[in-house]
């Protein structure tokens, strides 16, 4: 018989499961603290205790493995799926209205020019490029007028030979008849030799400016060949900022 038919043999009328509650007694009080250890040796400590001779720095270093082989590659993970649009950025402002105006005089058809010591010579063009706010002196065609104040590009090259040798040429730029170094080539020429005079600049210049090129020799008078069959002289006035 188990326990609890005995009980129930001995006139326990209760079931099982309160016969096994009854069987759980209070709790007892806590029992006084036990006594602490001694404290175990370190892992280093034990190993000296088996015979390690060294020091713990070298111990502690001799736990560090070697390096092992790099593994190989992971294989490539599928391509995430496309970022969202970014929102639109706000409308930049509205650029200024452009303001280049370009003229330009040019010599196409060649010709012959003479060249005086000292004395300037403004160079004929047979061919205009039409420019808004410019006009040129028509009729011998050696010059152009800016009509708005601004800064200006000013391009200008001439190609020429000559028959007399040890030519000191100077080709230059005029603005209002004032001529400078910024607006000047200067070359020797030697004769039956082609040589091209090339500049340019960032002039100011306020309305009403005149612009011409002239040739000026500073040591003989020559006479210079301008060959035909292309521009070999040429003038241009660009503006590209106003004041």
């Amino acid at each position: 018989m188990s326990a609890y038919e005995i009980a129930v043999d001995n006139g326990y009328d209760k079931s099982e499961e309160e016969w096994l509650d009854s069987l759980v007694g209070m709790t007892g009080d806590t029992g006084p603290t036990g006594y602490t250890g001694p404290t175990g040796m370190s892992a280093y400590e034990i190993a000296v205790d088996n015979g390690y001779d060294k020091s713990e720095e070298e111990w502690l270093d001799s736990l560090i493995g070697m390096t092992g082989d790099t593994g190989p590659a992971g294989n490539i993970g599928p391509q995430g799926p496309a970022g969202a649009p970014g929102m639109t950025g706000p409308t930049g402002p509205a650029g200024s209205a452009g303001t280049a105006v370009l003229g330009a005089l040019a010599v196409t058809g060649g010709g012959t020019l003479l060249a005086l010591n000292g004395i300037d010579t403004r160079i004929p063009m047979d061919v205009v490029e039409y420019g808004i706010n410019i006009t040129y002196n028509w009729g011998n065609i050696t010059s152009m007028t800016v009509l708005e104040s601004g800064v200006y590009e000013v391009i200008w090259y001439l190609t020429a030979t000559t028959t007399t040798n040890d030519v000191d040429l100077i080709v230059r730029v005029g603005k209002n008849g004032i001529y400078s170094n910024q607006l000047s080539v200067r070359k020797t020429m030697a004769s039956n030799t082609e040589y091209s005079f090339i500049g340019s600049s960032i002039q100011t210049a306020y309305e009403n400016t005149v612009f011409d090129l002239i040739v000026t020799s500073q040591n003989k008078d020559a006479v210079l060949h301008i060959p035909g069959g292309g521009t070999n002289a040429y003038l241009s006035v660009k503006k590209i900022s106003s004041w």
